[in-house]
């Protein structure tokens, strides 16, 4: 793989390859994330659906997301993360473009579920990337630019989406992100064509995907997926529940909700940045990693599912908003330590250990919901029972997060295997 960061810094191609087609890439695919969450109530009376019926729907993509994890993390090692964020683009595009013409809740499902496999190798791609062409005095702040693609595409997904049922359909805005994503996955596989070539020798060394399963099962392995896992758990409300509790309990119109939810994300986007920097800062200052990742995770996941659950036992929608706000930007927090740490543990073998780390955070990001969803209808529409699930799983994350240990790197799978 192509390792064109230095000790000292990182070149000029590396850093238009980060903001030109890597961070564009996180922005479109969230912008449409975002598209399905904020028009969730629209969909629901389309098809008439029923709460729990619109959350399995918007869980099935975030399954598949999550099953196709490792699958697509070998792929990404094996083909090269540039061909594998190139063929994401333009197969996922497909797959949004399809959505509108179902006509029923199986015809959703089925096009949620496409999209959710043929988008799984971007985040691997896209870590690998950095990760080869950035050193680590630099990794905090690529991925925290990373990172603040993803959560500005939520920023600007809720108002843009919002704007197509002023102007037209909800069907529209999935056919205007289909169409810009094909031309974005054409730009990035033109413009890395030579990257292609080059990553060639290096693709079929890789091994096959079963000889990782032990590996899979190793304590930092563990730790920093089940970190993942609770970090998602709790910010699962906010990219699946969040719009149908902001109009079913706070009683917010579609356009206020949107604002809302912007300007949540809003407060997730500024965190990445923030401390991503932080996270360069101290990992100059001190000797170490742990004092520049862990006590970010720790910070995280406990603050933020303390914020949820204050906000929802706020006696308002003002300061519910508030505290959702407080949580996201905790969680921004939690995402950098998370996503660094990887990079420092996995070296080589990142791609495999996100596509590890995605498995359990998207499949937390499924399940969470789901259950939430069905306890609030068990409670006759109480969903301050949502609040007991994110306290536990900020409880738990902070103790995974204590066995991370991002000082002390993986070993390779095939490695241990030969000894």
């Amino acid at each position: 793989m192509l390792n064109r960061g230095s000790s000292k810094g990182a070149s000029g191609v590396s850093w238009a390859v980060l903001f030109g087609l890597i961070v564009p890439s996180a922005v479109l695919m969230a912008v449409d994330k975002q598209a399905m969450v904020v028009l969730a109530p629209t969909i629901r009376d389309h098809y008439h659906l029923t709460v729990a019926q619109t959350t399995d729907v918007l869980s099935v993509a975030v399954a598949s997301y999550a099953l196709s994890q490792i699958p697509a993390g070998w792929l990404c090692q094996r083909l090269g993360p540039p061909l594998m964020l190139g063929l994401a683009c333009l197969s996922w595009s497909l797959s949004v473009m399809a959505l509108p013409l179902a006509s029923t809740i199986v015809g959703l499902s089925v096009a949620r579920f496409a999209m959710g496999v043929f988008q799984s190798p971007d985040w691997a791609a896209s870590v690998m990337m950095i990760r080869s062409r950035f050193p680590v005095e630099l990794r905090g702040r690529a991925s925290s630019a990373l990172l603040s693609g993803l959560y500005f595409g939520m920023v600007i997904g809720g108002p843009i989406c919002v704007s197509f049922l002023s102007f037209g359909t909800w069907q529209w805005c999935f056919y205007a992100l289909g169409a810009l994503g094909l031309g974005l996955g054409a730009i990035v596989l033109w413009t890395q064509r030579k990257d292609l070539k080059a990553d060639a020798p290096k693709r079929r060394a890789s091994g096959p995907i079963f000889r990782t399963a032990l590996w899979f099962l190793k304590p930092q392995c563990l730790a920093i997926g089940l970190t993942y896992f609770f970090l998602l758990g709790i910010q699962s409300f906010f990219t699946t529940l969040m719009p149908l509790y902001l109009t079913d309990v706070r009683h917010l119109t579609p356009t206020e909700m949107g604002r809302s939810s912007s300007l949540s994300f809003m407060f997730l986007y500024g965190s990445v940045i923030l401390c991503g920097a932080a996270s360069d800062f101290f990992s100059r200052r001190f000797s170490g990693l742990w004092a520049a990742r862990i006590p970010l995770g720790i910070a995280g996941v406990a603050g933020s599912s303390l914020c949820q659950y204050l906000a929802l036992q706020a006696g308002s929608a003002t300061m519910a908003v508030a505290f959702m706000c407080l949580s996201l930007f905790m969680i921004g927090a939690g995402q950098v330590c998370v996503w660094t740490s990887i990079q420092d543990l996995g070296r080589e073998n990142a791609g495999l250990l996100v596509g590890w780390t995605q498995l359990l955070g998207n499949g937390a990001s499924a399940l969470v919901p789901v259950v939430g969803a069905y306890l609030v209808q068990a409670a006759h529409g109480n969903w301050n029972v949502i609040g007991y699930i994110v306290l536990l799983c900020g409880l738990m994350g902070m103790l995974a997060v204590l066995f991370v240990n991002p000082q002390n790197p993986l070993s390779a799978p095939h490695h241990e295997q030969s000894t």
